[in-house]
């Protein structure tokens, strides 16, 4: 039962951190189809990571991570937020910048923070 709550706190917690960055927006408000696409980029983002750090690490990370020396565990670690962060930036910002919706610095704030 405490997983469910925790779960629905941090939906709600992003959930309310998306509304404050589309309020605090002080130019031309993005399009709402863009701010979901942005949303549905992320989603894919997640799917894309698990597959591709099931794919650059080693096996032996997921079954016993204390067996593995300190150097190895820091450089998987380091291995898991490059691709989780690149997973989520670069699709969205190659995205962006063709379609250039992309011209105020806020707007990296809503569609990354999306």
């Amino acid at each position: 039962m405490i997983y469910v709550f925790v779960v629905l706190a941090q939906i709600g917690v992003g959930w309310l951190f998306i509304r404050w960055l589309i309020n605090s927006d002080r130019g031309p408000k993005e399009p709402r189809k863009l701010l979901i696409l942005a949303g549905m980029f992320g989603v894919l983002a997640c799917v894309a990571a698990l597959f591709l750090e099931q794919w650059f690490l080693p096996n032996n990370l997921l079954q016993t991570p204390h067996a593995l020396p300190t150097r190895s565990l820091l450089n998987n670690s380091l291995l898991i937020g490059l691709i989780e962060e690149g997973a989520k930036a670069i699709p969205l910002a190659l995205f962006l910048l063709i379609r250039r919706h992309f011209d105020e610095v806020t707007d990296g704030l809503i569609y990354f923070g999306i």
